[in-house]
């Protein structure tokens, strides 16, 4: 079955018709190796429409879309897996690739621009865990903040079009402003474009809800699982909290520093369920929080501290929510 599908999704992007998840599992099929024998079969039939049909193969627009497949082959698979590529097997099919990408290019200088543009750079991954955050720029100057358990991917380069990233987790973007090329967050579900601002979003993939919130500027939010895709737009101030489990978003009004105080080695909770909280610090320290009662995990709080020592957190917490707690390992139980 993995190979009938693998078959699939390589048919479906040479026929430029995928959808985004579709994308999303064939870019993971390149990230992990493709069986050569599953290479060979596509390409081959591939190789027969591209040379068998004067008029497929005449098309400029089709010839534009097959050297850009070939780079895109080459560029994302160039090194691929011992486990699926012996040495003396993946010379043939590459090569083969290689030339006709050659030939296309010597045939159509038009196209070089084109490929040129259109390149799949290199995925660049940044993972943070535990109490860690990190700082990174992307090509186009823009700053983004990793919080922790995050991992964030962005291209060596970005693409004529459009700026491009994948957020796992919690980030900080403070986006140079380009009028001419968006910059567009894809968080689980949600994709976020912007021009120039700065937000935070916290897209967790084991919880329940992704929160979008506004610091400057003004960003677009798609919901791309509805057809036509739900649209909202944010202005300053705003907080964008979408439910994944009733696949519905409501839009409220916050001090926006309390979304992204943590890159700033703060914890800033304005009247949050205790049980947030609390996933915010398994989160950072690595615990477990078990409540005894289900009632005290709604119970909500203000808490504004510095993200240091966890004893001295729980202290400050349990007094000011009236509860006691007991550590046992990396498990802290809450109790009345």
């Amino acid at each position: 079955m993995e190979s009938v599908r693998s078959i699939y999704l390589l048919k479906k992007f040479i026929a430029n018709t995928s959808t985004l998840e579709e994308l999303k599992e064939t870019e993971r099929l390149f990230s992990e190796g493709v069986d050569d024998k599953i290479w060979m079969q596509v390409l081959a039939e591939h190789e027969k429409t591209f040379s068998s049909s004067q008029k497929f193969s005449s098309s400029p627009k089709v010839q534009e879309r097959l050297a850009k497949i070939r780079l895109h082959i080459l560029t994302i698979s160039g090194k691929p897996s011992k486990r699926y590529f012996p040495l003396q097997r993946k010379l043939i099919p590459w090569a083969a690739v290689a030339a006709t990408l050659l030939i296309a290019l010597v045939s159509y200088p038009q196209l070089r621009n084109i490929v040129k543009q259109n390149i799949f750079p290199v995925k660049q991954e940044l993972l943070s865990v535990g109490q860690q955050t990190q700082k990174v720029n992307t090509p186009d100057g823009s700053e983004i903040w990793i919080n922790s358990n995050s991992t964030f991917k962005y291209p060596s380069e970005f693409s004529n079009k459009q700026r491009e990233v994948i957020l796992e987790g919690q980030g900080f973007f403070n986006v140079k402003k380009n009028p001419d090329k968006p910059f567009v967050v894809h968080a689980g579900n949600l994709k976020i474009k912007v021009l120039g601002t700065s937000f935070d979003v916290q897209s967790y993939r084991q919880e329940e809800e992704v929160i979008v919130t506004l610091a400057t500027g003004k960003i677009e939010i798609e919901l791309a699982s509805e057809k036509p895709a739900q649209k909202a737009v944010l202005i300053p101030g705003e907080q964008f909290v979408y439910n994944k489990s009733l696949n519905k978003y409501t839009i409220k009004n916050v001090d926006p520093y309390t979304g992204y105080a943590w890159k700033d080695g703060l914890l800033l909770f304005d009247q949050q369920p205790l049980s947030k909280i609390a996933k915010a610090l398994e989160r950072s320290y690595g615990v477990v929080f078990v409540f005894e009662n289900r009632q005290l995990g709604n119970e909500k709080i203000t808490f504004r501290g510095k993200n240091e020592n966890l004893d001295n957190i729980m202290e400050i917490l349990s007094f000011t929510a009236g509860f006691s707690y007991s550590v046992d390992g990396k498990k802290i139980t809450i109790s009345y």
